[in-house]
């Protein structure tokens, strides 16, 4: 029934609040003012509110089914759900702001979202322009590996969780709805009611359908789910529409391959036809890795071989200094000599205290960068540039990379492949180090203090980025307007170095930390090097394929070790031995 059936005015707000035929100035939860509605299904409604307490910022308030409010394992589910949603900070994902409730039901409430569904633009654009698909799947991408680094599913990946402002071919904005949050709603609807309710039919992947078969549901869900859509949005309908019956598109679905689409380029056709696989284990590596296949790259599916020991003739000491050398107070860097001929150059950087994280009022941050005053007690070197292609090749005899090109980063590689790519050198270059120090990944603090290189800005360069010093996603900027987007590495050294002398410190490739990933003390530190185990490696710096809040000198990311991605690099220290 429509709130407009019956004059709702006869009631007084207690009654219209438990039955929901919401009046503008009805009052949610005690502190959310009811604006409008903005869309109602069999789970509940959404309203648009305004937070009383947050100077009347519009903000959707999302209601849970009132059968729930009584149920404590319902409930206890949403709450774990809630605090996971809350964790995430990406541009592309709507954000989690409060569970609240009343004495009727519970609510959600989340940023305001302004746009329409994918769903309501794809009825009124049916087949829209290849550069309009390509753009909303590449960003869609970006949120779901976002969250999969998290240890975040979706599960519901649909046009109708997809907000978007699409103004002619400009794409200026597409948010991802309903993280896990809805799903968990449905689930817990499901088990009180006894009524199946999980997930959506035309975007579920077979593992949903049947997890005895197929296996649990996991990150390669949501990429089977954004291949439905991207499946639609290329051909005008989703995979298996020609089935009206709900049987035998579920047989299809578990047992079929879709129809290959008429009209568009063969890889096009091969790279959906693998991220809607059957097996899980057959789908691409991540979700960024099908939409580069969509552009016809080649995709990195298969990890490389480990690292072989060099056999090659001795290479030869950097001139600078004498063998093993103390570690220098000036500003001396050291050049290494690979195999080949080609220089590893590293930057001397010297001890002091500085202050780590962000403070409060610094746009985009997050929960994870605590101020706090860090001390480094010791010179250390850090790599002038990320790791190149050629260095990594002239070491390991592999180059895994996704974007081939000598002076470009390397990447497709793992903590593990940075770290063995350290050992080698250490191998290597044993006689001619400084007494005490050995090659390492940089410890967080270090990675930080040398980016920083004195300054206190969200970047090195000042407080707003949009692609123009350094390689990220220009179409998310930060304090300035849009700017450019490459949409792939550049060579090292492209854009300007740090005070020191450091380059690439922000955008192109994330680079991995030594340590484990946790939370900061608020203490004052000497030399920290994180916890002493967890389940992630820290990444620092952002990348090509980041919005530019995420390239900022505090923001810290974290992934499990063995993971590659076609974003994932890193560079080298010499420092000193733990």
């Amino acid at each position: 029934m429509e709130q407009n059936d019956f004059n709702t005015t006869q009631m007084d707000s207690r009654e219209r609040l438990r039955t929901l035929y919401l009046q503008p100035g009805d009052i949610i939860a005690g502190n959310y003012e009811f604006v409008r509605e903005l869309g109602h299904g069999g789970m509940g409604m959404v309203c648009l509110c305004r937070d009383l307490v947050a100077n009347g910022r519009l903000m959707a308030v999302k209601t849970v089914p009132d059968l729930l409010r009584n149920d404590d394992e319902a409930v206890a589910a949403l709450t774990r759900e809630y605090d996971n949603m809350y964790s995430l900070t990406n541009d592309g994902i709507v954000a989690v702001r409060h569970l609240v409730k009343d004495d009727f039901r519970y609510y959600v409430v989340m940023d305001y979202a302004e746009g329409e569904t994918l769903a309501s633009y794809l009825s009124k654009h049916r087949k829209p322009d290849i550069s309009i698909t390509m753009e909303v799947v590449r960003r869609i991408a970006a949120a779901l590996d976002y969250a999969h680094g998290k240890g975040m599913v979706h599960r519901d990946v649909k046009p109708g969780n997809v907000m978007v402002q699409i103004d002619g071919n400009d794409v200026k904005s597409v948010k991802l709805l309903d993280f896990g949050l809805g799903l968990q709603i449905k689930k817990s609807f499901s088990r009180t009611t006894g009524q199946m309710t999980g997930g959506t039919p035309a975007y579920k992947s077979p593992e949903q359908w049947d997890p005895r078969r197929f296996g649990k549901p996991s990150f390669n869900s949501d990429q089977y789910s954004l291949a439905a859509i991207v499946y639609e949005m290329l051909s005008g309908d989703y995979p298996f529409a020609e089935y009206d019956d709900m049987e035998t598109f579920r047989v299809a679905v578990l047992n079929d391959a879709p129809e290959r689409i008429d009209g568009i380029e063969d890889y096009v056709n091969n790279a959906l036809q693998k991220a809607l696989a059957k097996k899980q284990e057959d789908r691409f590596e991540n979700c960024m890795a099908f939409v580069n296949a969509l552009k016809q790259r080649p995709v990195v599916v298969t990890p490389p071989p480990p690292p072989q020991p060099v056999i090659a003739a001795p290479p030869q000491p950097y001139i600078e200094m004498p063998r093993r050398p103390e570690p220098p107070v000036g500003r001396n860097n050291l050049t290494f000599t690979l195999p080949g001929g080609i220089p590893l150059v590293l930057v001397h950087i010297p001890k002091g205290t500085f202050l780590m994280g962000s403070p409060t009022s610094e746009g985009g941050r997050s929960d994870n960068e605590i101020q706090h005053r860090v001390t480094l007690t010791k010179d250390f070197w850090l790599g002038k540039f990320p790791v190149t292609q050629e260095q990594y090749q002239a070491i390991t005899k592999q180059n895994p990379s996704f974007f081939k090109g000598a002076t470009r980063p390397v990447e497709c590689v793992n903590w593990n492949d940075a770290k063995g790519y350290c050992d080698l050198l250490n191998n290597a270059f044993r006689e001619m180090l400084p007494t005490g120090y050995a090659f390492a990944l940089p410890t967080d603090a270090q990675w930080e203090y040398a980016c920083r290189a004195g300054t206190t800005t969200p970047f090195s360069f000042g407080s707003t980025l949009n692609g123009d010093k350094a390689n990220c996603d220009g179409n998310s900027p930060y304090g300035t307007d849009k700017g450019k987007i490459v949409d792939a590495t550049t060579e090292v050294g492209k854009y300007d170095a740090n005070a020191w002398g450091l380059f690439d410190m922000h955008g192109n490739v994330w680079e991995w930390c030594n340590d484990w990933y946790g939370d900061y003390s608020q203490d004052t530190v000497s030399d920290p090097t994180g916890p002493t185990n967890a389940s992630h490696r820290v990444l620092r710096g952002g990348s090509w394929l980041s919005f530019a809040r995420s390239c900022r000198s505090a923001n810290r990311g974290s992934h499990d070790p063995s993971i590659r991605y076609s974003d994932y690099g890193f560079r080298v220290a010499l420092a000193p031995v733990q």
